[in-house]
């Protein structure tokens, strides 16, 4: 079967104007994944996808805390990205099982929920 996997994002800001969404649809041919609950502390941690995935295509992370940020990288150090409470899951498009990713919680330690979806 194709197009298993649709993904649909949509922002609207009316005082702006501005209305933009973004849909994709792809096969999911290994229909493998792995969710898990993190507890991210203060101190860096890395995050590497299960080795029988084997393809990763999509990463969604999401902040489950109330209060504190997370940030969010693929080198140590360099962090891209923020996941802030109450924000809808990132996702993330990722190439292989070989990608860290790395995670750092601002105040105090965040449950990040991270879902990896093999294609």
């Amino acid at each position: 079967m194709a197009n298993e996997i649709a993904i649909t994002q949509t922002v609207n800001n009316t005082s702006l104007g501005s209305n933009k969404s973004v849909s994709y649809r792809g096969d999911w041919t290994l229909k493998r994944r792995q969710v898990l609950v993190k507890n991210v502390g203060t101190t860096e941690e890395s995050f590497s996808p299960d080795a029988d995935l084997t393809t990763v295509g999509f990463c969604w992370l999401t902040n489950k805390d109330s209060t504190n940020f997370v940030q969010w990288g693929f080198a140590t150090g360099a962090y891209g990205g923020r996941l802030r409470p109450g924000d809808p899951p990132t996702c993330l498009f990722v190439d292989s099982t070989s990608v860290d990713l790395y995670l750092k919680a601002d105040t105090a330690a965040c449950d990040v929920e991270i879902e990896v979806w093999a294609r």
